[in-house]
């Protein structure tokens, strides 16, 4: 467990590939994500890594930091979740920082952003929900229609999704292997989870349940813990389908059940409120 105390309100967690938590703090009360342009902002996001924290300091930042990743050389990705399009004018939804937090790029990654990972090779992988993907916003040829992108360190896209039917992407996992499992529904009104491999996909599964577009999650040898609006959830994979298999509690060594807001990301969950962070490893 790790202390930790909120200076004014926490305006979005994340979890990174190689077991960093990402608290975004913020001293305002209200923020309005469609106001434009967007208003310069600070921002204080903290990092927490094997017991250490890190304090990083943003000041006009003219971004609302909906996700935060982190590349392999440590450099620091925020993006915003929408992305106007105004004419020929299209507004740079990302950002990327040194870990002085001195602005190194700026770039677009399109509207309707529904979940981010950084992979292993610096490829940023993006799913979209439906606006994102139909067009609103102001695009009428969205970058986000295939679904699913992966873009490079750049910005460029790398490779996209093809012929899936989306309509709402969930989730995106990166395993130790690199390895990049997609959680999306299709317009067959069902939860698919694909597994892909070198950008190959190799296998799929279908989700039993309605109602369980878990939007983190990460992968135990042939199970699933999922994180859902409803709660935490452990899920079996066999035979190609994906069964929720019971709601998860957590609890500390003292066998106090653990309450706080839950992120996941890589190999670890975290839970954090007001009486610390606690985390627990996959594997």
């Amino acid at each position: 467990m790790s202390d930790y105390v909120a200076e004014g309100y926490v305006y979005s967690a994340n979890a990174t590939l190689n077991g960093t938590l990402i608290l975004v703090e913020t001293d305002l009360d209200y923020i309005d994500p469609f106001v434009r342009p967007v208003p310069k902002n600070n921002w204080r996001l903290k990092l927490f890594k094997d017991g250490m924290m890190e304090v990083l300091e943003l000041k006009n930042l003219q971004l609302f930091p909906d996700y935060v990743d982190l590349f392999p050389d440590g450099t620091l990705l925020l993006v915003q979740n929408r992305c106007l399009k105004d004419g020929y004018k299209v507004e740079r939804n990302a950002r990327i920082f040194n870990r002085n937090g001195q602005k190194v790029d700026a770039l677009v990654l399109g509207d309707g952003i529904a979940a981010i990972r950084v992979d292993y090779d610096d490829m940023i992988w993006c799913t979209y929900f439906d606006e994102g993907i139909f067009g609103n916003f102001g695009w009428d040829e969205p970058i986000g229609s295939p679904g699913f992108i992966a873009f490079t360190k750049s910005g460029e896209t790398k490779w996209q999704a093809n012929k899936l039917d989306i309509i709402d992407g969930y989730a995106i996992h990166i395993d130790e292997s690199n390895d990049v499992f997609f959680l999306y529904y299709d317009t067959s009104y069902r939860y698919n989870l694909l597994h892909y491999r070198q950008k190959q996909l190799i296998d799929r599964y279908k989700l039993k349940q309605e109602n369980h577009d878990f939007d983190q999650f990460l992968m135990e040898k042939d199970q699933i813990i999922g994180k859902t609006r409803s709660g935490v959830y452990r899920y079996k994979l066999k035979s190609r389908t994906l069964d929720a298999k019971g709601k998860l509690s957590f609890y500390d060594k003292e066998g106090k059940k653990i309450t706080g807001d839950v992120v996941i990301g890589g190999q670890k969950l975290f839970v954090y409120g007001k009486k610390g962070i606690y985390q627990y490893t996959s594997g």
